[in-house]
């Protein structure tokens, strides 16, 4: 009814049985994602496969990007978060070189692109907040990604 009070929300044994369930579910689903992938894809390339499953990473962290956070805490700087952004960013960027290795300034720039236009989509959608320190951490993942392959391949420069 109109006016009645509620109660102060879930109990925190409630939140934390809530938040395992969400990961542990979306475990499964990357799980069952890839053996999709391996079955529709067992006769194609290797290549195509690495493709095929960049992009379902490509679309995995822009979903988690994009989920309504319960309890979301006002932006504060946290180096875990950033060192996530790092990582995340550094990985789905060496794959990329190693998927396109004669298109490095593009991937770089493309991944670059990607990671403001996250921040941009967490801006607009209301429940999430965009930082510019979330995009300054995606950019050192994209150079660190940069750097290790350059070192691996033994290459100089942006280009081939």
């Amino acid at each position: 009814a109109e006016g009645e009070l509620r109660g102060p929300g879930p109990s925190f044994e409630n939140r934390v049985r809530s938040h395992l369930f969400f990961h542990v579910q979306g475990a499964f689903g990357l799980l069952a994602c890839f053996w999709v992938v391996v079955l529709i894809f067992r006769g194609l390339s290797a290549m195509v496969v690495m493709r095929s499953a960049w992009v379902l990473a490509m679309l995995a962290v822009t979903v988690l990007a994009l989920l309504p956070v319960e309890h979301l805490q006002l932006p504060v700087f946290d180096w875990w978060d950033k060192a996530q952004h790092t990582l995340a960013f550094a990985v789905l960027t060496a794959w990329a070189l190693w998927i396109w290795p004669v298109r490095v300034l593009r991937v770089l720039l493309g991944m670059l692109a990607y990671g403001a236009g996250l921040e941009l989509a967490q801006w607009a959608v209301g429940w999430r907040f965009a930082e510019w320190a979330d995009l300054a951490a995606d950019a050192v993942g994209v150079a660190l990604a940069w750097v290790l392959m350059s070192v691996r391949s033994g290459r100089k420069g942006l280009c081939r």
